[in-house]
C-alpha cells in the first residue's frame, strides 16, 4: 500500500458520507448510480467495461440497484468484498439535520452548541450519517479496488458490490445472491471468502475486532385466540389478552431461547409488537391479539428453536387457563360464594402455520388463498399481513379458542460461522499485521448485529420449517433459499471502529480507515495470489 493513501481514504470517505443515502429515499436509489457513472470512467473498466454494471433488482418498488464490479488480475481465485450502501434515518439529529452529511460543519456545530460526546475535540474521529454504517468500509474497498486495477502487482480477482436496504430487510444482498451466481457462470469464479467492512465494537480492552460468522435471525408471530365475552361477564369467556400475556412473559427476555458458542451469547428475544384484531371499541374482549418478537440465534437449529418456542406457548395456556380458574373462585370466595369446588376445563390447541394448514379442507387451495389476500388487499407491514392471514386461516380451519397459532415473518437470516477456515487462513495474517503495528487483535466468532453476511453461504440450513411456516415469502418477500445452499463462501467481517452508530453522534476512528483495516484487507487479499 502507498503511504498517500491516508489523503485518498478520507477524501473517498467524506465524498461517500456527503452523498444522502438514507435508506427507502431517492438518495438511495442515486447513490449507486452516482457511483456507477464514477467507475465506469476507471481506465480498468472503460477497457473492459463488461466488468463493472447496474443489476436493477427485481421487483422493487424503489426502484434500486445492485453496483457490482469485477477485476480480473488472472488469478484462480476471486474474493468477494462488498458493503452496504444506504443509512438510517437522519430525524435525530434534530437542528443538526441539515448538517448530517458534511462531517467538518456537522463537528464544528456539535463543539460550538456544546453537545455531549467525548471525541469532539479528537482529529482522529470523523462524524456524520453514515461515516461508520457504513460509508467507511465502502470508502476502503472502493480504494483497494481501483488500486488493484491498476497495479501489477500479483492479487486474487476482486468482485465487489455495493448493495441497498441492509438497514430494513436487506433486500440488496437478497438479490444479489442471484447476481453472484450470475456473475460466477459468466467469469467462471471460484469464490472461497466474503468479506464485509461493518464497523466494529470495542470491549474495555480496546482490542481491534473482528468477526468470524454472523448471528442470524427469525421473527416469529403468534396469534392467540381467545373466546369473546362481553366485560361485565369476563368469566363466561377466555381474553385472549390474558393467553397472550402469559406468552410474553414466557418468552421475552428468556435466556434459555439464547444460543451460547464459543462462549458468545445472543441476546435473549424481545417483543417488538403487540394489538388485538378489534377493528374498533366495544366492551367485548378481544379474540384475537397478534404479537411477534426478534429471535437471534447462532446455530440453524430450527426444527429444535421451534419445538422449544411451541412447548413455552403450551405451558402459557395452561398457565393462563390456570389464572382464570384462580381468580374465578377467589371471586366466588370473596361473595362467600361456593369456591374451589370445580374449574373451567380448555380444550386448547396450540400449532404451527403448517400443521394449520393440514387442518384445512382437502379442497381448499391455500397457496391461492393467500396470494389472493396479499394482491388484492393492502397492508400496513408483514406484521399486518401475517396477522391477517393467520386470523382468516384459523377462522377457514375452524380453530377455536382458546388455541395458539406460530407462524413466521420476513426477514430471515441465517447463522454462518467460518470459525475453522479464519482460524486456519487469516487469523495468522492479522496477528502478524497487529503485532507488526503494535496493536491488539481479538477475535469474535459472531458479529451479533445481524448482516448481510447471512446471505453469503447457506449450505449447512434446512430450511423446510422455516417456509411451511412464512406466509410472506414469496409474496411481499423473497429469498431464494435453493440459491443460498448453493453458496458455500467462507465469511469475515473486517471494518473500522465506529461509535454510537444510528446516534447523532455516530463516527469512526480515522486511523483504522486510513491505515489498519486497508492494511489487514491487502495482507489478506495478496496470501490469495497465485504463487
Amino acid at each position: 500500500m502507498r503511504n498517500e493513501f491516508g489523503d485518498i481514504m478520507i477524501n473517498r470517505l467524506k465524498q461517500l458520507v456527503t452523498l444522502n443515502s438514507e435508506v427507502t429515499t431517492e438518495g438511495e436509489k442515486h447513490f449507486n448510480e452516482v457511483l456507477h457513472k464514477e467507475l465506469v470512467q476507471w481506465p480498468y473498466f472503460m477497457t473492459n467495461p463488461e466488468h463493472v454494471g447496474l443489476y436493477a433488482i427485481p421487483n422493487d418498488m424503489a426502484e434500486r440497484s445492485i453496483l457490482w464490479g469485477y477485476v480480473d488480475k488472472g488469478a484462480r481465485e476471486t474474493i468477494l468484498m462488498f458493503g452496504h450502501c444506504d443509512v438510517v434515518t437522519t430525524d435525530n439529529f434534530q437542528s443538526f439535520k441539515p448538517l448530517a452529511f458534511s462531517p467538518d460543519l456537522l463537528r464544528k456545530a456539535f463543539i460550538e452548541q456544546g453537545v455531549a460526546c467525548d471525541d469532539l475535540e479528537d482529529e482522529a474521529w470523523l462524524f456524520g450519517r453514515g461515516s461508520c454504517d457504513m460509508k467507511a468500509g465502502l470508502a476502503i474497498q472502493l480504494v483497494l479496488l481501483k488500486e488493484l486495477s491498476q497495479t501489477e502487482e500479483p492479487y486474487p480477482n476482486i468482485l465487489w458490490l455495493s448493495v441497498p436496504d441492509e438497514e430494513k430487510l436487506s433486500v440488496g444482498m437478497r438479490s444479489a445472491i442471484q447476481l453472484i451466481h450470475e456473475l460466477k457462470r459468466r467469469f467462471h469464479l471460484s469464490l472461497p471468502l466474503a468479506i464485509l467492512s461493518e464497523p466494529h465494537d470495542r470491549d474495555d480492552s480496546g482490542a481491534f475486532t473482528t468477526y468470524a460468522g454472523t448471528a442470524g435471525k427469525i421473527m416469529p408471530m403468534i396469534m392467540a385466540r381467545g373466546i369473546q365475552t362481553h366485560a361485565g361477564d369476563i368469566y363466561a369467556g377466555f381474553n385472549a389478552i390474558t393467553l397472550m400475556t402469559e406468552i410474553v412473559k414466557a418468552v421475552d427476555l428468556n435466556t434459555e431461547m439464547s444460543d451460547v458458542k464459543y462462549r458468545e451469547m445472543t441476546t435473549p428475544p424481545s417483543f417488538l409488537g403487540l394489538r388485538d384484531l378489534k377493528a374498533a371499541y366495544d366492551v367485548t374482549t378481544p379474540e384475537y391479539v397478534a404479537g411477534f418478537f426478534n429471535w437471534t440465534f447462532l446455530k440453524n437449529n430450527f426444527e429444535q428453536k421451534f419445538e422449544q418456542l411451541k412447548s413455552l406457548c403450551v405451558w402459557s395456556v395452561e398457565d393462563a387457563i390456570n389464572q382464570l380458574n384462580y381468580s374465578l373462585n377467589e371471586y366466588l370466595r370473596k361473595q362467600l360464594k361456593p369456591s374451589y369446588q370445580c374449574c373451567r376445563q380448555f380444550d386448547f390447541e396450540v400449532l404451527f402455520l403448517e400443521e394449520l394448514y393440514e387442518r384445512l379442507p382437502e379442497t381448499f387451495d391455500a397457496k391461492a388463498f393467500v396470494a389472493a389476500i396479499w394482491r388484492n388487499e393492502t397492508f400496513v407491514d408483514d406484521y399486518d399481513f401475517t396477522a391477517t392471514v393467520v386470523k382468516r386461516l384459523m377462522e377457514k380451519a375452524e380453530i377455536k379458542g382458546p388455541s395458539v397459532v406460530i407462524a413466521l415473518m420476513p426477514p430471515i437470516y441465517p447463522a454462518v460461522d467460518s470459525t475453522d477456515y479464519f482460524e486456519r487462513e487469516l487469523l495468522p495474517v492479522i496477528e502478524r499485521i497487529a503485532e507488526g503495528e503494535g496493536f491488539q487483535h481479538q477475535l469474535k466468532h459472531y458479529f451479533q448485529k445481524i448482516s448481510d453476511l447471512s446471505y453469503c453461504s447457506g449450505g449447512s440450513v434446512d430450511y423446510e420449517r422455516i417456509t411451511a411456516n412464512c406466509p410472506g415469502l414469496g409474496l411481499s418477500y423473497a429469498l431464494d433459499f435453493e440459491a443460498l445452499s448453493r453458496l458455500d463462501m467462507a465469511v469475515v467481517n473486517i471494518g473500522p471502529w465506529g461509535k454510537d452508530l444510528h446516534l447523532k453522534t455516530e463516527r469512526v476512528y480515522l486511523p483504522d480507515v486510513v491505515h489498519n483495516v486497508p492494511k489487514i484487507l491487502d495482507a489478506i487479499l495478496r496470501q490469495y495470489a497465485d504463487k
